[in-house]
Protein backbone atom coordinates (compact mmCIF):
# COMPACT_ATOMS: atom_id res chain seq x y z
CA UNK A 1 0.00 0.00 0.00
CA UNK A 2 1.37 3.40 -0.66
CA UNK A 3 1.95 5.65 2.12
CA UNK A 4 0.54 9.38 1.94
CA UNK A 5 4.41 10.86 1.40
CA UNK A 6 4.88 8.27 -1.79
CA UNK A 7 1.78 9.78 -3.85
CA UNK A 8 1.25 12.46 -5.54
CA UNK A 9 -0.48 15.75 -3.62
CA UNK A 10 -4.27 15.15 -5.50
CA UNK A 11 -4.65 11.67 -4.34
CA UNK A 12 -4.90 11.81 -0.67
CA UNK A 13 -7.25 15.11 -1.40
CA UNK A 14 -9.44 13.28 -3.85
CA UNK A 15 -10.03 10.54 -1.59
CA UNK A 16 -10.76 13.07 1.47
CA UNK A 17 -13.42 14.61 -1.37
CA UNK A 18 -15.08 11.34 -1.99
CA UNK A 19 -14.89 10.39 1.95
CA UNK A 20 -16.58 13.83 2.40
CA UNK A 21 -19.08 13.33 0.01
CA UNK A 22 -19.75 10.02 1.34
CA UNK A 23 -20.56 11.01 4.90
CA UNK A 24 -22.68 13.68 3.76
CA UNK A 25 -24.74 11.01 1.65
CA UNK A 26 -24.76 8.98 4.79
CA UNK A 27 -25.57 11.82 7.28
CA UNK A 28 -29.02 12.27 4.59
CA UNK A 29 -30.19 9.03 4.22
CA UNK A 30 -29.75 8.84 8.57
CA UNK A 31 -33.20 7.87 10.21
CA UNK A 32 -31.43 9.58 13.71
CA UNK A 33 -32.03 12.93 13.79
CA UNK A 34 -33.03 14.03 10.63
CA UNK A 35 -33.14 17.81 11.23
CA UNK A 36 -29.18 17.61 12.70
CA UNK A 37 -27.69 15.01 10.06
CA UNK A 38 -29.28 17.19 7.33
CA UNK A 39 -27.24 20.88 8.46
CA UNK A 40 -24.48 18.54 9.15
CA UNK A 41 -24.52 17.23 5.54
CA UNK A 42 -24.79 20.74 4.23
CA UNK A 43 -21.58 21.75 5.63
CA UNK A 44 -19.95 18.63 4.41
CA UNK A 45 -20.99 19.48 0.76
CA UNK A 46 -19.06 22.70 1.35
CA UNK A 47 -15.54 20.84 1.35
CA UNK A 48 -15.92 19.43 -2.47
CA UNK A 49 -15.11 22.96 -3.87
CA UNK A 50 -12.27 23.98 -1.91
CA UNK A 51 -10.52 20.48 -1.98
CA UNK A 52 -11.05 20.93 -5.93
CA UNK A 53 -8.94 24.20 -5.49
CA UNK A 54 -6.79 22.51 -3.15
CA UNK A 55 -5.83 20.00 -5.92
CA UNK A 56 -5.41 22.64 -8.25
CA UNK A 57 -2.81 24.27 -6.34
CA UNK A 58 -1.02 21.11 -5.44
CA UNK A 59 2.61 22.36 -6.28
CA UNK A 60 1.95 25.12 -3.40
CA UNK A 61 0.27 22.94 -1.39
CA UNK A 62 2.56 19.86 -1.67
CA UNK A 63 4.19 20.22 1.86
CA UNK A 64 4.33 18.01 4.91
CA UNK A 65 2.05 19.72 7.51
CA UNK A 66 -0.55 20.21 4.80
CA UNK A 67 -0.06 16.69 3.99
CA UNK A 68 -0.63 15.88 7.84
CA UNK A 69 -3.74 17.67 8.11
CA UNK A 70 -5.34 16.14 5.02
CA UNK A 71 -4.51 12.87 7.20
CA UNK A 72 -6.11 14.15 10.30
CA UNK A 73 -9.29 15.69 7.73
CA UNK A 74 -10.05 11.88 6.61
CA UNK A 75 -9.41 10.65 9.88
CA UNK A 76 -11.90 12.84 11.08
CA UNK A 77 -14.62 12.11 8.40
CA UNK A 78 -13.71 8.45 9.11
CA UNK A 79 -14.96 9.07 13.15
CA UNK A 80 -18.01 11.20 11.90
CA UNK A 81 -19.65 8.09 9.18
CA UNK A 82 -18.82 5.76 12.02
CA UNK A 83 -20.91 8.17 14.56
CA UNK A 84 -23.82 8.49 12.39
CA UNK A 85 -24.33 4.95 11.47
CA UNK A 86 -23.74 4.08 15.42
CA UNK A 87 -25.78 6.91 16.38
CA UNK A 88 -30.19 5.74 18.18
CA UNK A 89 -30.20 8.52 20.36
CA UNK A 90 -32.90 10.67 20.27
CA UNK A 91 -30.77 13.65 20.20
CA UNK A 92 -27.10 13.74 19.02
CA UNK A 93 -26.89 17.51 18.74
CA UNK A 94 -24.39 17.97 20.76
CA UNK A 95 -22.23 15.15 19.73
CA UNK A 96 -23.05 16.10 15.77
CA UNK A 97 -21.68 20.37 17.30
CA UNK A 98 -18.19 18.39 18.43
CA UNK A 99 -17.47 16.23 15.80
CA UNK A 100 -18.32 19.55 13.35
CA UNK A 101 -15.77 21.44 15.46
CA UNK A 102 -13.10 18.26 15.32
CA UNK A 103 -13.25 18.83 11.64
CA UNK A 104 -12.77 22.70 11.78
CA UNK A 105 -9.90 22.10 13.37
CA UNK A 106 -8.25 19.40 11.38
CA UNK A 107 -9.41 22.06 8.50
CA UNK A 108 -7.61 25.16 10.23
CA UNK A 109 -4.61 23.02 10.08
CA UNK A 110 -4.69 22.88 6.23
CA UNK A 111 -5.35 26.70 6.59
CA UNK A 112 -2.44 27.47 9.11
CA UNK A 113 -0.01 25.50 6.82
CA UNK A 114 -1.05 26.60 3.68
CA UNK A 115 1.48 29.60 3.40
CA UNK A 116 1.88 30.48 -0.29
CA UNK A 117 -1.85 29.55 -1.48
CA UNK A 118 -3.36 32.70 -2.53
CA UNK A 119 -5.44 34.97 -0.93
CA UNK A 120 -8.42 33.54 -2.99
CA UNK A 121 -8.11 30.03 -1.75
CA UNK A 122 -7.28 31.27 1.55
CA UNK A 123 -10.41 32.82 2.76
CA UNK A 124 -12.77 30.17 1.29
CA UNK A 125 -11.01 27.43 3.61
CA UNK A 126 -10.64 30.41 6.37
CA UNK A 127 -15.01 30.48 5.40
CA UNK A 128 -15.62 26.97 6.40
CA UNK A 129 -13.16 26.84 8.84
CA UNK A 130 -14.86 29.62 11.12
CA UNK A 131 -18.62 28.17 9.88
CA UNK A 132 -17.51 24.42 11.12
CA UNK A 133 -15.67 25.80 14.33
CA UNK A 134 -18.96 28.01 15.41
CA UNK A 135 -21.41 25.70 13.99
CA UNK A 136 -24.36 24.82 16.27
CA UNK A 137 -27.48 22.27 15.91
CA UNK A 138 -31.06 23.16 16.65
CA UNK A 139 -32.85 19.95 16.82
CA UNK A 140 -36.12 21.69 17.28
CA UNK A 141 -36.68 22.83 13.95
CA UNK A 142 -38.85 21.58 11.67
CA UNK A 143 -37.80 18.60 9.17
CA UNK A 144 -36.66 20.73 5.87
CA UNK A 145 -38.32 19.19 2.75
CA UNK A 146 -35.33 19.50 1.26
CA UNK A 147 -32.18 18.30 2.89
CA UNK A 148 -29.76 19.73 1.05
CA UNK A 149 -31.63 23.35 2.66
CA UNK A 150 -29.05 25.47 4.06
CA UNK A 151 -31.31 26.36 7.66
CA UNK A 152 -31.38 29.55 8.58
CA UNK A 153 -29.44 30.00 12.39
CA UNK A 154 -31.65 31.66 14.44
CA UNK A 155 -31.25 35.71 15.74
CA UNK A 156 -28.80 35.20 18.79
CA UNK A 157 -27.21 32.21 17.13
CA UNK A 158 -26.53 34.19 13.91
CA UNK A 159 -25.19 37.53 16.33
CA UNK A 160 -22.97 35.21 18.37
CA UNK A 161 -21.58 34.02 15.09
CA UNK A 162 -20.93 37.46 13.62
CA UNK A 163 -19.12 38.63 16.84
CA UNK A 164 -16.81 35.74 16.48
CA UNK A 165 -16.24 36.66 13.00
CA UNK A 166 -15.59 40.06 13.89
CA UNK A 167 -12.94 38.93 16.57
CA UNK A 168 -10.98 37.06 14.19
CA UNK A 169 -11.13 40.32 11.52
CA UNK A 170 -9.63 42.49 14.07
CA UNK A 171 -7.52 40.02 15.17
CA UNK A 172 -6.01 39.91 11.89
CA UNK A 173 -6.71 43.25 11.29
CA UNK A 174 -4.70 44.40 14.12
CA UNK A 175 -1.62 41.86 13.48
CA UNK A 176 -1.36 43.52 10.10
CA UNK A 177 -0.31 47.19 12.06
CA UNK A 178 2.38 45.28 13.75
CA UNK A 179 6.12 45.49 12.88
CA UNK A 180 8.57 42.89 13.22
CA UNK A 181 9.74 44.52 16.54
CA UNK A 182 6.36 44.68 17.78
CA UNK A 183 5.52 41.06 17.41
CA UNK A 184 8.60 39.82 19.05
CA UNK A 185 7.74 42.23 21.82
CA UNK A 186 4.55 40.98 22.17
CA UNK A 187 5.66 37.32 22.18
CA UNK A 188 8.01 37.77 25.04
CA UNK A 189 5.48 40.01 27.77
CA UNK A 190 2.48 40.24 25.77
CA UNK A 191 -0.86 39.03 27.40
CA UNK A 192 -2.87 35.67 25.86
CA UNK A 193 -4.96 38.47 23.66
CA UNK A 194 -1.66 40.26 22.59
CA UNK A 195 0.55 37.13 22.18
CA UNK A 196 -2.34 35.99 20.10
CA UNK A 197 -2.47 39.12 17.81
CA UNK A 198 1.57 38.48 17.47
CA UNK A 199 1.46 34.92 16.18
CA UNK A 200 -0.77 35.96 13.52
CA UNK A 201 1.53 38.42 12.64
CA UNK A 202 4.29 36.04 12.99
CA UNK A 203 2.66 33.40 10.69
CA UNK A 204 2.25 36.36 8.01
CA UNK A 205 6.23 37.65 8.43
CA UNK A 206 6.89 33.49 7.92
CA UNK A 207 4.57 33.27 4.97
CA UNK A 208 5.99 36.80 3.51
CA UNK A 209 10.04 35.84 3.79
CA UNK A 210 10.25 39.29 5.61
CA UNK A 211 12.00 38.01 8.92
CA UNK A 212 15.65 37.96 8.63
CA UNK A 213 17.18 34.50 10.21
CA UNK A 214 18.70 36.56 13.14
CA UNK A 215 15.23 37.43 14.07
CA UNK A 216 14.31 33.93 13.90
CA UNK A 217 17.31 32.18 15.42
CA UNK A 218 17.96 34.64 18.23
CA UNK A 219 14.39 35.98 19.24
CA UNK A 220 11.79 33.99 17.73
CA UNK A 221 12.51 30.63 18.69
CA UNK A 222 13.71 30.84 22.05
CA UNK A 223 10.23 32.98 22.50
CA UNK A 224 7.68 30.16 21.86
CA UNK A 225 9.92 27.63 23.29
CA UNK A 226 9.80 30.15 26.60
CA UNK A 227 5.84 30.47 26.09
CA UNK A 228 4.89 27.14 25.35
CA UNK A 229 5.29 26.40 28.62
CA UNK A 230 2.78 28.79 30.22
CA UNK A 231 0.53 29.24 27.75
CA UNK A 232 -2.99 28.42 26.83
CA UNK A 233 -3.93 24.94 25.17
CA UNK A 234 -4.89 26.69 21.84
CA UNK A 235 -2.15 28.97 21.83
CA UNK A 236 0.54 25.55 22.81
CA UNK A 237 -1.21 24.08 19.05
CA UNK A 238 -0.29 27.25 17.55
CA UNK A 239 3.35 27.53 18.78
CA UNK A 240 4.23 24.22 17.73
CA UNK A 241 2.27 24.53 14.15
CA UNK A 242 4.57 27.57 13.98
CA UNK A 243 7.63 25.91 15.14
CA UNK A 244 7.42 22.86 12.50
CA UNK A 245 6.94 25.36 9.62
CA UNK A 246 10.40 27.12 10.67
CA UNK A 247 11.95 23.06 11.77
CA UNK A 248 11.46 22.15 7.71
CA UNK A 249 13.22 25.83 6.71
CA UNK A 250 16.24 24.37 7.94
CA UNK A 251 19.10 22.56 9.71
CA UNK A 252 19.75 26.05 11.57
CA UNK A 253 16.15 26.15 12.78
CA UNK A 254 16.36 22.62 13.96
CA UNK A 255 19.62 23.54 16.57
CA UNK A 256 17.92 26.34 17.92
CA UNK A 257 15.26 24.02 18.75
CA UNK A 258 17.68 20.81 20.37
CA UNK A 259 18.54 21.85 23.84
CA UNK A 260 17.12 19.29 26.13
CA UNK A 261 14.70 22.45 27.77
CA UNK A 262 13.03 22.63 24.70
CA UNK A 263 12.31 19.06 24.11
CA UNK A 264 11.09 18.39 27.60
CA UNK A 265 8.35 21.17 26.32
CA UNK A 266 7.75 19.26 23.82
CA UNK A 267 7.56 15.64 25.71
CA UNK A 268 5.02 17.23 27.95
CA UNK A 269 2.60 18.30 24.26
CA UNK A 270 2.93 14.07 24.07
CA UNK A 271 -0.16 13.52 27.05
CA UNK A 272 -1.84 16.77 25.69
CA UNK A 273 -5.02 17.26 23.81
CA UNK A 274 -4.69 15.02 20.40
CA UNK A 275 -3.89 17.94 18.25
CA UNK A 276 -1.41 18.74 20.10
CA UNK A 277 0.35 15.99 20.61
CA UNK A 278 0.08 14.77 17.04
CA UNK A 279 1.97 17.84 16.26
CA UNK A 280 4.60 17.51 19.17
CA UNK A 281 5.71 14.02 17.91
CA UNK A 282 5.50 15.48 14.62
CA UNK A 283 7.92 18.29 15.33
CA UNK A 284 10.02 15.78 17.79
CA UNK A 285 10.38 13.75 14.88
CA UNK A 286 12.02 15.99 12.71
CA UNK A 287 14.67 17.43 15.02
CA UNK A 288 15.28 13.78 15.68
CA UNK A 289 17.39 13.90 11.98
CA UNK A 290 20.36 15.93 14.75
CA UNK A 291 22.23 12.94 16.33
CA UNK A 292 22.47 15.11 19.95
CA UNK A 293 18.37 15.45 19.78
CA UNK A 294 18.11 11.79 19.46
CA UNK A 295 20.39 11.19 22.23
CA UNK A 296 18.52 13.93 24.56
CA UNK A 297 15.47 12.52 24.17
CA UNK A 298 15.57 9.17 25.01
CA UNK A 299 17.03 10.84 28.56
CA UNK A 300 14.25 12.71 28.96
CA UNK A 301 11.60 11.18 31.79
CA UNK A 302 8.88 9.51 30.38
CA UNK A 303 9.05 9.82 26.84
CA UNK A 304 9.73 6.73 25.23
CA UNK A 305 6.74 5.47 27.41
CA UNK A 306 4.07 8.15 26.07
CA UNK A 307 6.02 7.09 22.35
CA UNK A 308 5.31 3.62 23.12
CA UNK A 309 1.70 4.70 23.77
CA UNK A 310 0.79 6.87 20.76
CA UNK A 311 2.34 4.14 19.01
CA UNK A 312 -0.63 1.63 20.05
CA UNK A 313 -3.06 4.49 20.08
CA UNK A 314 -5.84 5.09 17.58
CA UNK A 315 -4.40 8.24 16.05
CA UNK A 316 -2.98 7.16 12.61
CA UNK A 317 -0.72 10.12 12.00
CA UNK A 318 0.63 9.89 15.80
CA UNK A 319 1.26 6.54 15.52
CA UNK A 320 3.45 6.49 12.16
CA UNK A 321 5.38 9.33 13.71
CA UNK A 322 5.37 7.83 16.95
CA UNK A 323 6.84 4.63 15.41
CA UNK A 324 9.76 6.35 12.90
CA UNK A 325 10.48 8.61 16.56
CA UNK A 326 11.07 5.11 18.04
CA UNK A 327 13.42 3.51 15.39
CA UNK A 328 15.54 6.38 15.46
CA UNK A 329 15.89 6.65 19.03
CA UNK A 330 16.65 3.05 19.08
CA UNK A 331 20.02 3.50 17.45
CA UNK A 332 21.31 3.87 21.12
CA UNK A 333 21.36 0.59 22.91
CA UNK A 334 19.98 2.00 26.31
CA UNK A 335 16.44 3.31 24.89
CA UNK A 336 15.85 0.09 23.22
CA UNK A 337 15.78 -1.61 26.71
CA UNK A 338 14.05 1.32 27.97
CA UNK A 339 11.58 0.74 25.22
CA UNK A 340 11.20 -3.14 26.09
CA UNK A 341 10.42 -2.27 29.31
CA UNK A 342 7.61 -0.13 28.14
CA UNK A 343 6.30 -2.82 25.83
CA UNK A 344 8.04 -2.47 22.50
CA UNK A 345 10.18 -5.33 21.93
CA UNK A 346 11.07 -4.95 18.11
CA UNK A 347 14.46 -2.94 18.92
CA UNK A 348 15.75 -5.52 20.94
CA UNK A 349 15.20 -8.42 19.35
CA UNK A 350 16.79 -6.38 16.50
CA UNK A 351 19.45 -6.23 18.28
CA UNK A 352 19.41 -10.20 19.62
CA UNK A 353 19.57 -10.55 15.95
CA UNK A 354 22.39 -8.40 14.84
CA UNK A 355 24.54 -6.92 17.64
CA UNK A 356 27.43 -7.30 19.14
CA UNK A 357 28.11 -10.50 21.52
CA UNK A 358 27.99 -7.85 24.61
CA UNK A 359 24.36 -6.24 23.56
CA UNK A 360 23.41 -9.79 22.25
CA UNK A 361 23.66 -10.59 25.98
CA UNK A 362 22.37 -7.35 27.72
CA UNK A 363 19.27 -8.04 25.52
CA UNK A 364 18.52 -11.46 26.66
CA UNK A 365 19.59 -10.17 29.89
CA UNK A 366 16.67 -8.05 29.75
CA UNK A 367 14.19 -10.11 28.69
CA UNK A 368 14.92 -12.39 31.76
CA UNK A 369 14.56 -9.53 34.18
CA UNK A 370 11.05 -7.38 32.84
CA UNK A 371 8.04 -8.32 34.34
CA UNK A 372 6.20 -10.26 31.50
CA UNK A 373 2.81 -10.20 30.97
CA UNK A 374 1.46 -13.21 28.57
CA UNK A 375 0.78 -10.44 26.13
CA UNK A 376 4.27 -9.19 26.04
CA UNK A 377 5.51 -12.87 26.02
CA UNK A 378 3.15 -13.71 22.68
CA UNK A 379 4.77 -10.44 21.20
CA UNK A 380 8.13 -11.16 21.86
CA UNK A 381 7.62 -15.10 20.21
CA UNK A 382 5.66 -13.43 17.38
CA UNK A 383 8.81 -10.58 16.84
CA UNK A 384 11.50 -13.50 16.36
CA UNK A 385 13.35 -13.49 19.51
CA UNK A 386 13.54 -17.14 20.34
CA UNK A 387 15.31 -17.84 17.41
CA UNK A 388 18.39 -15.83 18.19
CA UNK A 389 17.98 -16.72 22.12
CA UNK A 390 18.71 -20.41 21.38
CA UNK A 391 21.89 -19.71 18.83
CA UNK A 392 23.03 -17.30 21.50
CA UNK A 393 22.76 -20.73 24.11
CA UNK A 394 24.62 -23.01 21.69
CA UNK A 395 27.37 -20.57 20.06
CA UNK A 396 27.71 -18.35 23.00
CA UNK A 397 30.47 -18.78 26.14
CA UNK A 398 29.30 -19.32 29.76
CA UNK A 399 27.48 -15.68 30.40
CA UNK A 400 25.70 -16.01 27.17
CA UNK A 401 24.78 -19.37 27.65
CA UNK A 402 23.18 -18.37 31.20
CA UNK A 403 21.45 -15.22 30.15
CA UNK A 404 19.84 -16.77 26.59
CA UNK A 405 18.67 -20.02 29.45
CA UNK A 406 16.99 -17.29 31.75
CA UNK A 407 15.54 -15.39 29.42
CA UNK A 408 13.99 -18.31 27.50
CA UNK A 409 12.37 -19.38 31.16
CA UNK A 410 10.97 -16.56 31.41
CA UNK A 411 9.41 -16.76 28.16
CA UNK A 412 8.47 -20.13 28.71
CA UNK A 413 5.91 -18.99 31.83
CA UNK A 414 2.98 -18.67 28.98
CA UNK A 415 -0.26 -19.48 29.96
CA UNK A 416 -1.87 -22.44 28.05
CA UNK A 417 -4.19 -20.05 26.02
CA UNK A 418 -0.91 -18.15 25.24
CA UNK A 419 1.52 -21.13 24.77
CA UNK A 420 2.58 -21.64 20.63
CA UNK A 421 4.41 -25.07 20.40
CA UNK A 422 6.86 -24.04 18.33
CA UNK A 423 8.63 -22.01 20.88
CA UNK A 424 9.08 -25.08 22.42
CA UNK A 425 10.10 -27.20 19.63
CA UNK A 426 13.93 -24.77 19.94
CA UNK A 427 13.68 -25.26 23.62
CA UNK A 428 13.35 -29.15 23.59
CA UNK A 429 16.93 -29.69 21.61
CA UNK A 430 18.71 -27.51 23.86
CA UNK A 431 18.04 -29.35 26.96
CA UNK A 432 19.15 -32.34 24.69
CA UNK A 433 22.24 -30.48 24.24
CA UNK A 434 22.59 -29.58 28.03
CA UNK A 435 21.84 -32.13 29.60
CA UNK A 436 23.91 -34.82 27.56
CA UNK A 437 26.91 -33.16 29.12
CA UNK A 438 27.42 -34.79 32.71
CA UNK A 439 29.79 -31.83 33.96
CA UNK A 440 27.38 -28.80 33.00
CA UNK A 441 27.13 -26.43 35.81
CA UNK A 442 24.52 -25.84 38.15
CA UNK A 443 23.81 -22.56 36.82
CA UNK A 444 22.33 -23.46 33.81
CA UNK A 445 20.88 -27.03 35.03
CA UNK A 446 18.21 -24.56 37.21
CA UNK A 447 16.96 -22.45 34.50
CA UNK A 448 16.58 -25.29 32.14
CA UNK A 449 14.76 -27.33 34.39
CA UNK A 450 12.80 -24.78 35.34
CA UNK A 451 12.25 -24.65 31.38
CA UNK A 452 11.36 -28.55 30.76
CA UNK A 453 9.21 -28.51 34.32
CA UNK A 454 6.82 -25.63 31.96
CA UNK A 455 6.93 -27.83 28.97
CA UNK A 456 5.81 -30.79 30.91
CA UNK A 457 2.98 -29.50 32.09
CA UNK A 458 1.42 -27.58 28.97
CA UNK A 459 -1.39 -29.76 27.51
CA UNK A 460 0.43 -28.63 23.93
CA UNK A 461 3.24 -31.39 24.37
CA UNK A 462 0.44 -34.15 24.38
CA UNK A 463 -1.49 -32.79 21.70
CA UNK A 464 1.17 -31.90 19.44
CA UNK A 465 3.38 -34.71 17.47
CA UNK A 466 6.47 -32.84 16.77
CA UNK A 467 6.52 -31.66 20.02
CA UNK A 468 5.60 -34.73 21.55
CA UNK A 469 8.47 -36.56 19.61
CA UNK A 470 11.13 -34.01 20.53
CA UNK A 471 10.09 -34.74 24.37
CA UNK A 472 10.25 -38.27 23.64
CA UNK A 473 13.60 -38.02 21.95
CA UNK A 474 14.95 -35.99 24.98
CA UNK A 475 13.98 -38.20 27.34
CA UNK A 476 15.06 -41.07 25.65
CA UNK A 477 19.15 -38.88 25.77
CA UNK A 478 18.40 -38.66 29.68
CA UNK A 479 17.69 -42.17 29.95
CA UNK A 480 21.35 -42.83 29.64
CA UNK A 481 22.40 -40.22 32.30
CA UNK A 482 22.52 -39.53 35.95
CA UNK A 483 21.19 -36.16 35.90
CA UNK A 484 17.42 -36.07 36.31
CA UNK A 485 16.56 -32.74 34.25
CA UNK A 486 12.87 -32.17 36.54
CA UNK A 487 14.45 -33.02 39.56
CA UNK A 488 18.09 -32.33 40.41
CA UNK A 489 20.04 -29.72 39.93
CA UNK A 490 23.40 -30.98 40.81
Amino acid sequence: MQTCESRSFSEPVTELQASAEEVASVAKSSESDKEVFAEFAVLLEKFTPILIELKENDQLMDRPPVRKAVESLEKELTRSKEFIKSTDSISSAKQTKDMTQDLGRSLGLVLFASIDVSPEVKEKVAALHKELINAKFNTSLNTSPCPSANPSPRPSQESWFMSELDSEREIEEESITLSIEDVVLKLKHGNDEEFRVALWGLRDFIKNQTIDKEWINDGVIPILFNRLGSIKPHSRLTIIQILRILASVNNENKEKMADVGSLSLLVKSLIREVDERREAVGLLLELSEISAVRRRIGRIQGCIVMLVAMLNGDDPTACHDAGKLLIALSSNIQNALHMAEAGYFKPLVHYLKEGSDMSKILMATAISRIELTDQSRASLGEDGAIEPLVKLFKAGKLEAKLSALNALQNLSMLTEKHTASNQFRHVVPLLQLLFSVTSVLMTLREPASAILARIAQSESILVNQDVSADALSFKSVQSGNSVSPLTSTQ
